[in-house]
């Protein structure tokens, strides 16, 4: 979670991310986003994940429990 909010912090400008911490435990983890920076190199690999929202949604309408 830690690394995907730090991704969030880096690349998408003037932004407020929400990180959906239910207790004190994960917010305490959810801090650690701000003590380090992602490279280039491993933001790109990250991205190299991205799907549209089409097959986002596409995917989420098949799952069980929906």
């Amino acid at each position: 979670m830690v690394i995907a909010l730090q991704y969030c912090m880096q690349t998408i400008p003037k932004s407020i991310i929400l990180s959906g911490a239910a207790n004190s435990k994960q917010l305490q983890e959810n801090v650690k986003a701000t003590e380090f920076s992602l490279s280039n190199l491993e933001i790109e690999q990250l991205q190299s994940f991205k799907i549209t929202p089409e097959m986002y949604w596409t995917e989420r309408k098949e799952l069980q429990w929906n």
